[in-house]
C-alpha cells in the first residue's frame, strides 16, 4: 500500500537555527512516504542462452529484491520471464524461482516443429504476513503450433521479505546444445 501520511509543512517564519532542523524533518517525512516501493523494480531485455557444453541447470537471468520491499499484507511481487526454445528434439526445461519456496516450471519442452518456440513463466507472490506468502505460478508454453496454458499452481511461501530475496530463471537441457533455451526478458514489479 502507498503511504498517504500527511507531510508537515512550515507555517510562518522560522528562526535560522530551526530552519535546518525543520528541513531535515520534512526530508525524513518524504523519505518515509517514498520508502514503500510500488511499481517496476527491475526489467532486463538482454538475451541470455544456454552454452553448448552443458546439460546442468544454469541460471540465465537473476535479480535480488532489496530487503523490506514488501512491507504490507496484500502487496504482490509479480515476476515474469519470457524466452524461447530451439526447434529440436532436445528435452528443455525453464524454471522461475522466487526465494526457495515459490517456483513455476515449463516442464519438458520438446519442439521439433517450431523454430524459436516462445514461452512465458510468471509468479505472483502475495504477502500474507511476516515471512508468509500465498503464491501462484502460471505461464504459456509453445511446443507445437498451438500454445499450451500452464494451469496455475498455488503455493504457500515462507520467504523473509526483511532480507534480500533472490529471483532466478534457470534452464536445463537433456542434450547439450547451444541456444536450446534463450531467455529474452525478466521483469519484477510490486503491486499494491
Amino acid at each position: 500500500m502507498i503511504k498517504t501520511s500527511p507531510i508537515t509543512l512550515v507555517s510562518g517564519p522560522l528562526a535560522p537555527a530551526n530552519r535546518v532542523d525543520q528541513a531535515n524533518a520534512m526530508v525524513a517525512q518524504v523519505n518515509d512516504v517514498l520508502a514503500t516501493k510500488v511499481g517496476l523494480l527491475y526489467a532486463s531485455g538482454s538475451t541470455s542462452s544456454l552454452a553448448a557444453s552443458t546439460t546442468a541447470a544454469v541460471a540465465l537471468k537473476s535479480y535480488n529484491v532489496p530487503p523490506n520491499t514488501l512491507t504490507e499484507v496484500g502487496q504482490v511481487l509479480r515476476v515474469e520471464a519470457v524466452g524461447y526454445a530451439a526447434g529440436n528434439t532436445h528435452s528443455k526445461t525453464a524454471t522461475l524461482t522466487v526465494g526457495a519456496s515459490n517456483t513455476v516450471t515449463t516442464g519438458a519442452m520438446i519442439s521439433n516443429t517450431i523454430s524459436q518456440a516462445p514461452f512465458m513463466l510468471a509468479l505472483d507472490v502475495i504477502s500474507t504476513g511476516p515471512a508468509a506468502q500465498s503464491s501462484k505460478g502460471y505461464g504459456i508454453v509453445t511446443t507445437s503450433s498451438v500454445p499450451t496454458l500452464l494451469l496455475p499452481t498455488i503455493m504457500t511461501g515462507t520467504e523473509d521479505f526483511t532480507a534480500m530475496l533472490p529471483i532466478a530463471v534457470s534452464c536445463q537441457t537433456g542434450t547439450a546444445g547451444a541456444g536450446d533455451i534463450v531467455i529474452t526478458g525478466l521483469t519484477v514489479e510490486v503491486l499494491g
